[in-house]
This record gives structure tokens, C-alpha cells and sequence, in this order.
């Protein structure tokens, strides 16, 4: 009876009704961050120059996105069926890149913030924040790299669900709140920092791009696709081009020393040609059909991310993995 209910999953409310509640969710989060600014001292009294106001808008988009990943079950299911559907794929770098690009622009932007950041508080938390954030891209190019996740790996924790089964799964369940909740806190210290002194410009700029987000969002759960999947179709587009520049290179090759039989030569070129650009031509399947796939099993995280089920012959990352490297090295600098 109670692996039954377990394995039951609530039936996913239809388009409309997922972009109608993430833009009352949005409209909810927005106005109350705005009443929690407006009501705060101003802690930066200059006005904001044009470089801190695009610092200011990029950190509210980045605030509003933590707020819906951490409040937003819809968000959160999204996410992870695109995840677990990446993972049955063996795709395991294509998830490491876009996260560690995620979290790499996150830390250049609160970086770029320290300047403009009076309270000494909140300038520590900012350098905990672009700790935290190393951390994570190291951990997931870790989980990557060996093709699983064990308990307490940030691959497996970024996707999996919240367990409140056993002490130890509510205990992991509430460290990841309050990790991603209190990620989302800095966001909002340096976004009352930031917006305390702006002008009315800045305050029309801020509704604006509010109202992007949320029409992005509310687009996101109409059309079922993640912006992730986005991220991971240009890794996939990197990964593709390159194996295609690579086996150019192999066919000259093959043609330089096949001297001496020119037709079997040109035919076994063109039909190679023809094999690659057939593949590059064929576009990644839409996430709506094909990746995003029911989880059914509410541990289905944990067995696909298990020691030995990924084949060790898969290939490296590529793009994607000199992507994370690169992301790596930058937040650790």
C-alpha cells in the first residue's frame, strides 16, 4: 500500500492552467520584493549610474528565477523531468554545462555587484555566495566525469525530489531549503541594496523586465519546455560541430593515402558527406514530446544516477566538458 502510493504522481494541471499560476506566482513574488525595498533604508544613497542599473536588472531577473525554483512546484517538476529525461539519455555533461553556466554568469554578476554594495554583511555574504557556487560547478563536473551521483552529490541533489520518508531524507531535504534559500536571500539583500536609491527610470526598468520574466516563465509551463533545454541544445549543437570538423579532417586523410582508386574514393566520400549533414540537419527532438518523460518512480533519480549503470565506454564531454572546466577555473579565480 505504501509503495503504491508512493509511485503515484498527480496529474500535471493542463497549459493554461500551469502559465495562469506561474504568473500569479510571479505577480505575488514581484510586488511583495517591491514593498520589502520600498519599506528598507536606503543603504546606497547615490544615484545608480548606467552600469549599476544593468546590475540591478540582471540581479532581479536572477532573483526572480531562484524565487520560482525554490517556491514554484510546477518550476520544479519541469525541471526535473527535463533532468531525468537528459539522464536516461546518459547526457550527464549536457546537464553539467548548463548548470555550471548558469552559476558561473550568477557569480560574475554578484562579483560585479561588490562595488556598489555598502553593508559589510552583505558584501560577506556575496563572497560566500561565489564560494558556494564554485563548489557546486566542481561537484557536478565530479558527478559527471564518473557518471553518477552519490548521496549528497550535487547532481543528485539538484535534481531528485525533497523525501520526507526517513530522519536522514528529511535532514538532506532540509539542508537543500535552506542552501536555496538562503542563495536566493543574497539575491535579495543585493537587490535592496542596488534599487534603494533608484530613480524613477530604474524603477520602470525594473517593472519591465518583470514583465518579461514572467511572461518567459508563464511561456516556459504553457509550451512544457525548460529553458535549459535551450542550453543544452547548443551543447548539443557544439558537440555536433565538432565531430563533424573532426571526421572532415579523417576523410582528407583517408583521401591522401586512397591515391590510387579515385571512384571508390569519391564515393565512399560522398556518402559520408551525405550520412553527416543528413545527422547536423535533423533537429534536436522537441522536449515536450520526447525528452521530457513522466517519472512515475519517485526514486527514479537515484537508480539512474547509481554507481555502473552508465556505460564507462560513453564518450567525454567535449564542448560541454571543456565548458564546465572553463567555468570552473573562472569562479575559483
Amino acid at each position: 500500500m505504501s509503495m503504491s502510493a508512493s509511485a503515484s504522481v498527480p496529474a500535471s494541471p493542463d497549459p493554461w492552467s500551469r502559465a495562469f499560476l506561474t504568473f500569479q506566482f510571479g505577480l505575488l513574488v514581484h510586488f511583495g520584493t517591491l514593498r520589502y525595498v520600498r519599506s528598507s533604508p536606503i543603504l546606497y544613497p547615490d544615484p545608480p549610474t548606467y552600469y549599476a542599473a544593468v546590475l540591478l536588472l540582471h540581479q532581479y531577473w536572477v532573483y526572480l528565477q531562484h524565487c520560482n525554483v525554490l517556491a514554484n512546484p510546477l518550476c520544479q517538476r519541469l525541471d526535473r523531468r527535463y533532468g531525468v529525461a537528459l539522464l536516461r539519455r546518459d547526457r550527464h555533461w549536457s546537464i553539467a554545462g548548463t548548470l555550471s553556466a548558469y552559476w558561473c554568469r550568477e557569480s560574475l554578476g554578484l562579483f560585479l555587484c561588490l562595488p556598489f554594495l555598502t553593508g559589510a554583511a552583505t558584501r560577506y555574504l556575496v563572497v560566500y555566495s561565489l564560494a558556494y557556487h564554485a563548489v557546486k560547478s566542481a561537484g557536478v563536473r565530479r558527478d559527471a566525469r564518473r557518471r553518477c551521483s552519490p548521496p549528497g552529490g550535487v547532481l543528485r541533489i539538484v535534481i531528485d525530489r525533497f523525501y520526507h520518508h526517513s530522519a536522514a531524507e528529511r535532514a538532506t531535504s532540509a539542508a537543500r531549503l535552506a542552501l536555496q534559500g538562503s542563495d536566493t536571500w543574497i539575491h535579495l539583500r543585493v537587490v535592496r541594496e542596488m534599487a534603494g536609491a533608484a530613480g524613477t527610470a530604474e524603477q520602470a526598468a525594473v517593472m519591465r523586465i518583470f514583465w518579461v520574466w514572467v511572461a518567459h516563465a508563464a511561456a516556459n509551463q504553457y509550451f512544457g519546455m525548460s529553458t535549459a533545454s535551450l542550453m543544452v541544445h547548443a551543447w548539443t549543437g557544439l558537440a555536433n560541430r565538432r565531430k563533424k570538423a573532426e571526421r572532415k579532417v579523417e576523410r582528407k586523410k583517408v583521401e591522401k593515402k586512397v591515391e590510387s582508386d579515385d571512384d571508390e574514393s569519391s564515393s565512399s566520400s560522398a556518402t559520408e558527406t551525405t550520412s553527416e549533414d543528413s545527422f547536423l540537419l535533423v533537429s534536436p527532438p522537441s522536449p515536450d514530446r520526447s525528452l521530457e518523460v513522466d517519472d512515475a518512480d519517485p526514486y527514479v533519480v537515484r537508480s539512474l544516477l547509481r554507481p555502473g549503470r552508465a556505460s564507462a565506454d560513453l564518450p567525454d564531454g567535449g564542448a560541454a566538458a571543456e565548458g564546465v572546466d572553463a567555468a570552473v577555473r573562472l569562479e575559483t579565480t
